[in-house]
């Protein structure tokens, strides 16, 4: 996208009737190698009608966008509920999209965050918006020089997020100057990136950011087009709504998600040693004695297989219930997901094996 603005504004800018004057045919061979953030450079530095009608040719140019309607898959964009999207499109794509779908979205386009009451997905447009071009956009290399030194909070939060979230970039290598020299300064600030994952979309990357996967493992690139990428969350949605419906169903039952319990009270009082069955608070708020043979054996089996079943047997009342507890909890707290479920039936088992399915494709 930027190779083809900058040949669209070499050409109206130094080839039609209103070229610049007094260029040698050297001095246009010479911009045309320009970069887009240095063209844009040399035409606001030119003269002040340059640098107004440029940046009304990039409103005229990107503004009133929709998808294409011969394979309009940018508005499936709608269907799945992000968090937040950060954009460095100028372009009013998205706002448009969310808008004819009638689904609610929190755009962030001013020099002052906006506050919104209901709790929806926000756009954040970190290099300028066409909707607001009284502010400016990010293209030269100057704007990119203030974006750095001002950093105001549309910037500023998305360093945040990238240090505290899991981040998926789409089309872009992640190398514009002003988010790279922000997010070196939170580095050397004392945060670092911890658990968080953060995942390439692009059919191909250069060698830089080849070497940046290699080097970080927790950097991955996926080679799908934002067409495929849309596509595939499409059906991560439809396969969240079916999920979610066997859960309700087994719900019913006998079936508990650890990650529902919470914490245990601040003044809970265990009856696990009158001889009362083992409840989740009991383990979670560690009234039990771990056995540490037990779990390093289980800890043993997981390194070693990635599928496969625990057995518990003994006598009744040697603690195979608190046991099989103790496991599940830690093994929710190590990041699995955890579930007890007593059962019943043949169906029963049947509907939990489609349930643990569902999740596989997640």
């Amino acid at each position: 996208m930027a190779k083809q603005l900058r040949d669209k504004l070499f050409e109206i800018f130094f080839l039609k009737k209103s070229r610049l004057e007094d260029l040698t045919d050297d001095n246009l061979d010479e911009i045309k190698s320009y970069d887009l953030a240095t063209l844009c450079d040399y035409i606001q530095s030119s003269s002040e009608s340059n640098k107004i009608k440029l940046n009304q040719y990039l409103v005229n140019t990107f503004k009133g966008t929709s998808p294409d309607p011969n394979n309009p898959f940018h508005a499936s964009i709608v269907n799945y509920p992000w968090n937040k999207i950060y954009t460095l499109n100028i372009d009013d794509l998205v706002e448009n999209i969310y808008s004819n779908e009638n689904v609610e979205l929190a755009v962030q386009n001013e020099k002052i965050q906006k506050s919104f009451s209901i709790v929806q997905t926000e756009l954040y447009k970190l290099h300028g918006c066409v909707n607001h071009p009284e502010l400016g956009f990010i293209f030269s290399a100057e704007e990119y020089a203030d974006s750095i030194i001002n950093a105001d909070f549309k910037l500023q939060k998305f360093c945040n997020d990238f240090y505290e979230n899991d981040v998926v970039f789409v089309g872009t290598e992640f190398n514009e100057d002003d988010i790279s020299i922000l997010l070196k300064r939170y580095f050397n600030a004392g945060y670092r990136q911890l658990s968080c994952k953060y995942f390439f979309i692009s059919p191909k990357i250069g060698l830089k950011l080849k070497n940046d996967i290699k080097n970080n493992k927790q950097y991955y690139h996926i080679p799908w087009t934002t067409e495929k990428f849309l596509y595939e969350c499409n059906l991560l949605c439809n396969n969240m709504e079916e999920k979610n419906c066997l859960l309700t169903t087994l719900e019913q039952f006998k079936f508990w998600d650890i990650s529902k319990f919470g914490s245990t009270p601040k003044y809970y009082q265990s009856k696990l040693y009158y001889g009362y069955a083992p409840i989740w608070s009991d383990i979670l708020g560690n009234w039990d004695f771990i056995n540490d043979n037990i779990m390093k054996k289980v800890q043993g089996f997981l390194e070693k297989n990635e599928s496969g079943l625990i057995s518990l047997h003994g006598k009744s009342y040697v603690g195979k219930s608190v046991i099989a507890k103790r496991i599940l909890v830690n093994l929710h707290h190590e990041g699995f997901l955890a579930y007890q479920f007593d059962i019943q039936s043949v169906s029963e088992l049947e509907l939990f094996k489609r349930y643990v399915l569902k999740l596989a494709k997640r």
